[in-house]
């Protein structure tokens, strides 16, 4: 039910934008790609680093946007989510400060850019073992158990793009673009692992290059 009244209160914004402006709604999808980080571990007094693996991912995302008139400049509401690893998860919400080139010359493509602070929710569910002290029929005993953790943090996203409309008409136009995307955060994560208090903080860069249709309308 509160998704129903989010989509609808987002409809009726932008739907109330197009009277001023142009609004434009995108989705889209491609591949991403993460760097491997350097995770710095705390587990009670002690501290250390260790390499956290990750990887390329698919990344799935939309955004809302807002153009103002006779300027170049827009604003956009956007969210993304990747899996960077088996174990982790990221998921982007970053309001967008964006400029806009259209060279009418060339079909009306249009170049843009820009960047905005985000709010990541991050999560990682990691699988951990230990060795007992003890042995059973000559057998050491070997004990198991998750580091689960999910944190909200401040990261930041920058994105550039090209956009080209593929049909345009008096209601509006659907757009093809191709986009390039970067984002940053640096999540926290703590968790009980074996009853013992343990934390993990890394910096997650990720790359990512993604295509979509966008539907514009208004003025």
């Amino acid at each position: 039910m509160k998704k129903i009244v989010l989509v609808a209160v987002i409809a009726f914004l932008v739907s109330v934008a197009s009277a001023w402006g142009a609004a434009e709604v995108s989705l889209y999808g491609g591949a991403s790609s993460t760097r491997d980080a350097e995770a710095r571990v705390a587990v009670s007094d002690e501290t250390a680093t260790e390499r956290l693996n990750l990887d390329s991912a698919a990344v799935f995302g939309g955004r809302v946007t807002y153009w103002f008139p006779s300027y170049s400049l827009g604003i956009a509401l956007d969210a993304s989510t990747f899996k960077p690893s088996e174990f982790v998860r990221g998921t982007f919400v970053t309001p967008l400060l964006l400029v806009r080139y259209e060279a009418k010359q060339y079909r009306s493509a249009r170049l843009y850019a820009g960047a905005g602070p985000s709010l990541a929710h991050s999560r990682a569910k990691l699988p951990v073992e230990d060795e007992a002290d003890v042995t059973i029929c000559c057998e050491t005993i070997v004990l198991s158990d998750k580091f689960y953790s999910q944190t909200i943090d401040l990261g930041v996203k920058a994105v550039a793009g090209l956009s080209v409309p593929i049909v345009a008409g008096r209601y509006g136009a659907l757009r093809l673009f191709g986009e390039y995307q970067f984002t940053h955060v640096r999540p926290s994560f703590e968790a009980s692992v074996f009853e013992t208090r343990t934390s993990l903080q890394a910096d997650v860069n990720t790359h990512h290059v993604v295509g979509g249709l966008s539907y514009e309308w208004g003025k």
